[in-house]
């Protein structure tokens, strides 16, 4: 997972409104609190319209606004001035490697969740947190603003501690924090952006929030999550607010929903929170999409808290072959962000295995050996082959223990007398 790199006084922030209409007085507020802290707002052409129907602004417009912050080195981070359906248009036009070459803050929610999905795709760690409207009319001294600047500009952590609820699940999970707008990523569902699939292997703790959503609709998506085996691999269940519904003959609120359905579908073994303070309401933490996190639950707190991914102090000195694997496969998603292509591993398994052939040649053969290669190590060399094969076998689903023993067995059926006189 790739972190942005931290801004320093000076530093450009983009203003983008890549979906619905904002007021400008939203945007100008957002732009004078970031100078207040020392940052170089940067509004975007089209980011106050004109409008379109009920975007911002034409869809060429918005995607050359994000485009254009997103390629621009002088801008560190990217703040979506208002959510509102949109975003989505703008989703095909952005490849990983484009956001990962210019790794930057993306910063919002609501239908902003759909660009943490790119995002996260990409490897790059991104901000479900407040915007412009935010940012205007709650000033300089709210917590949830201090919180996200503090993200921005001091250390890419959280440290959250918050009030229990009496739906509450005790429990302690780690994993990786994923999540935001229920209906918007459930939109992405069965494609390459689908975050709400509870795969990772650092397990996963999803959140969840949405604004104006129907009770019954709210538990038909639980009800997928549940039949797709969601919600039996997460390693944690994090309600956050829901708002603007309204009560209905079945279900008295939101969370009485929830709580029934878990109970109905035997989810007891995770720790789940209530009432978690993201979403649309003032109260609306800065969540960091992508980070390691460990949640607490108690019934006197919940506390939600950033810890370190696994370091290299943490790998054991002797590994099979499926460990081999399963620690590459986690360091290519938690670190390196996504694996190439088949096709890409392949030419580079073909590379690693020609550097191999040539210091072999120069050092333990005839040809002539170059400072450089006697600088090289052979063990060096040998493990760069076994990582891209170990890729490749991991992309193709190839259990290599498995497919080493099936190899050994056949070629002792078919040599054991083959050298023996």
């Amino acid at each position: 997972m790739i972190y942005p790199e931290k801004l320093r006084k000076g530093d450009k922030v983009a203003i983008i409104s890549p979906a619905t209409t904002v007021k400008r007085e939203y945007v100008e507020g957002a732009a004078a609190l970031l100078t207040r802290h020392g940052l170089k707002p940067v509004v975007m052409p089209s980011a106050l319209g004109p409008a379109s129907g009920t975007f911002a602004a034409s869809e060429e417009d918005r995607l050359a606004d994000l485009k254009n912050a997103l390629h621009n080195p002088e801008v560190k981070a990217i703040l979506c001035a208002r959510g509102g359906y949109g975003c989505v248009h703008l989703l095909p036009h952005f490849s990983d490697e484009e956001i990962r070459e210019n790794a930057k803050w993306i910063i919002g929610f609501s239908d902003i969740s759909a660009f943490h999905a790119l995002w996260h795709r990409a490897g790059v760690a991104s901000i479900h947190g407040p915007m412009a409207k935010h940012m205007t009319l709650l000033g300089d001294d709210d917590p949830c603003t201090k919180a996200l600047l503090d993200i921005l500009q001091v250390n890419p952590e959280m440290d959250y501690h918050v009030a229990p609820h009496p739906f509450n699940r005790s429990g302690r999970a780690t994993g990786r924090l994923l999540g935001g707008n229920l209906a918007v990523l459930n939109g992405l569902a069965a494609t390459d952006l689908d975050m709400l699939t509870g795969l990772d292997p650092d397990g996963v703790i999803l959140f969840l929030e949405d604004i104006a959503e129907p009770i019954y609709k709210v538990e038909r998506v639980l009800y997928r999550l549940w039949l797709s085996g969601v919600l039996k691999r997460i390693r944690a269940l994090v309600i956050g607010q829901f708002t603007e519904y309204n009560p209905t003959p079945n279900h008295s609120g939101m969370e009485e929903m929830i709580q029934a359905l878990l109970v109905r579908l035997g989810i007891d073994n995770i720790p789940v929170v209530f009432n978690f303070p993201t979403g649309h309401v003032d109260y609306n933490l800065p969540l960091i999409e992508g980070d390691n996190v460990m949640l607490e639950v108690s019934e006197s707190e919940v506390t939600l808290t950033s810890v370190p991914f696994t370091q290299p102090s943490d790998i054991p000195e002797d590994i099979k072959i499926r460990e081999a694997q399963d620690m590459v496969d986690k360091w290519i998603r938690t670190i390196g962000g996504k694996y190439f292509s088949e096709l890409t591993n392949m030419a580079l398994l073909t590379e690693e295995t020609g550097e191999l052939a040539r210091v072999i040649a120069r050092v333990y053969g005839e040809q002539v050996a170059k400072e450089g290669d006697l600088r090289k190590s052979l063990g060096e060399e040998m493990a760069d082959v076994f990582w891209v094969l170990t890729c490749l076998a991991n992309q193709t689903g190839t259990d290599l223990t498995a497919e080493f023993m099936k190899s050994i067995q056949k070629k002792t059926t078919r040599d054991k007398d083959r050298f023996r006189k």
